[in-house]
């Protein structure tokens, strides 16, 4: 018996917003169990020396955005790899939006916008049946990111000045775009939704 991967993914996908939002429900209700907490040594000491070394910081700033982006993109245009001009904006917007928010959160969250709705809509424009998974794509990472910092008790200003509870916070982030990158091309190769 095959595994059906597409029917694996939806599992998967169902069992990690299940559980992102009885985590969010046992918050509502009084639960504190989901703050972020690391005993790691060495993780720590890595990210107080990027949060005191504005080029450590910008690296691990690079290395924790750029997977994210790069799949996130590639799941909303439902394609396995990049053009090679699709990559030098893909690499370009990373190393600017990181290099923004090292001094400016809020212009960051501006670059964020050009990520998430307007770099993809430039590589699909000539698809239009595509063009729908632009909204979809930016409210399913945005509904993760809002539920998972409420539940983990993190504000956007405290991940842009604490490089710990932003690398840990990304690896959430980062594991949900996989998720829906996978599933996305997936369906694309079983001929759609």
């Amino acid at each position: 018996m095959a595994l059906d991967k597409v029917k694996y993914l939806k599992r998967v996908i169902i069992v990690s917003w299940v559980t992102l939002i009885v985590c969010f429900l046992i918050k509502i209700f009084g639960g504190n169990f989901f703050v972020i907490v690391c005993e790691n040594e060495r993780f720590i000491k890595v990210c107080e020396f990027a949060d005191n070394k504005l080029w450590a910081k910008f690296l691990l700033g690079f290395v924790y955005a750029f997977p994210s982006c790069y799949f996130y993109t590639l799941a909303v245009c439902q394609q396995t790899k990049y053009e090679r001009w699709q990559l030098i904006i893909v690499v370009s917007t990373v190393i600017l939006s990181t290099f923004v928010k090292l001094f400016n959160a809020n212009l960051g969250l501006i670059v964020d916008l050009w990520q998430l709705l307007f770099m993809p809509f430039i590589f699909i424009l000539k698809d239009k049946k595509r063009l729908l998974n632009i909204p979809l794509g930016f409210a399913l990472i945005l509904t993760f990111q809002v539920i998972s910092m409420f539940t983990k008790n993190v504000e956007l200003k405290i991940m842009g000045d604490n490089m710990l509870v932003g690398a840990i916070f990304s690896i959430d982030v980062i594991l949900m775009v996989l998720l829906y990158y996978a599933y996305s091309n997936l369906l694309s190769k079983k001929g759609g939704k």
